[in-house]
């Protein structure tokens, strides 16, 4: 009853009213469209691509070309003949990986840049975003590790992990991806961003303002400030030190799911 199976019996029923699988075995495919995409780009094709069949009685796996009657989309049957050379076999641009038949299994082998790229898109949440941009905006003035855990609630490991990644972080997180994502990413980036800049100009306002009433009464500056929201940022600035940790530690986004977490299950 998922959302892809009722969909595929949709398409089924209505492109493919003819089609009658054999007697005593299951056709397998897997349904493609655009909605449904997490990583591959399937180019607004929507359709069912026969994989191939089980006979229900033994488990014996059939090939797609043992399969009569299918007059839809036919998934790629490689050249290879053992698991040494299906390993071999070169990656392919824009595809998963191979699956491999072999007596009466069947085991899907991904290529590196498809598990890379799957990666980022299950696990990068506005958190993750935040991270990235709290620690290159914080690197040179955070120095002692325990600091970015003290100013940012950072694991001090994880902190440095995102130093050594370099300033191409953001070219490497969104190289490749579905325009979805993208202008998620970039939405979420601009927005938390905005959010530090917006919080800057607002203390930087209040200060100014709060000062000038209470002339370097700092009891009176503590009293008329201490219920802010950017209180921890005012405090800094009276004492003349820099307030971008306490911003970016403020503008930490709530709990979310990653992006990308949605099943990948076939119909």
């Amino acid at each position: 009853m998922s959302e892809q199976a009722q969909r595929a019996s949709k398409m089924l029923r209505e492109k493919y009213p003819h089609y009658r699988p054999l007697d005593g075995v299951t056709t397998l495919v897997e349904i493609v469209y655009p909605a449904n995409r997490i990583v591959l780009d399937y180019e607004d094709r929507e359709d069912l691509f026969l994989l191939g069949g089980v006979d229900i009685a033994t488990g014996t796996i059939f090939s797609p070309d043992m399969i009569p009657g299918w007059t839809g989309p036919v998934t790629e049957v490689m050249a290879a003949k053992t698991l040494r050379e299906a390993l071999l076999l070169p990656p392919r641009p824009n595809r998963e990986g191979l699956v491999i038949r072999a007596g009466y299994d069947m085991v899907k082998v991904k290529q590196d840049d498809y598990v890379a790229l799957h990666r980022i898109l299950t696990t990068t949440s506005a958190r993750n975003i935040w991270e990235y941009l709290a620690v290159n905006a914080c690197k040179d003035l955070i120095t002692a590790p325990k600091k970015w855990g003290n100013l940012l609630g950072l694991d001090p490991a994880r902190a440095q992990g995102i130093i050594e990644a370099g300033d191409g972080w953001m070219d490497k997180m969104i190289h490749g991806v579905p325009d979805e994502f993208y202008g998620w990413f970039r939405k979420t980036v601009d927005d938390l961003i905005l959010k530090v800049d917006d919080a800057r100009a607002e203390v930087e306002r209040v200060f100014a303002e709060v000062s000038a009433r209470h002339e370097g009464d700092r009891k009176g500056f503590a009293l008329d400030v201490k219920d802010h929201p950017l209180s921890g940022a005012l405090f800094l600035m009276l004492d003349g030190r820099d307030i971008t940790a306490s911003l970016w530690k403020n503008a930490y986004p709530p709990a979310e799911r990653p992006w990308g977490q949605r099943s990948e299950d076939v119909a």
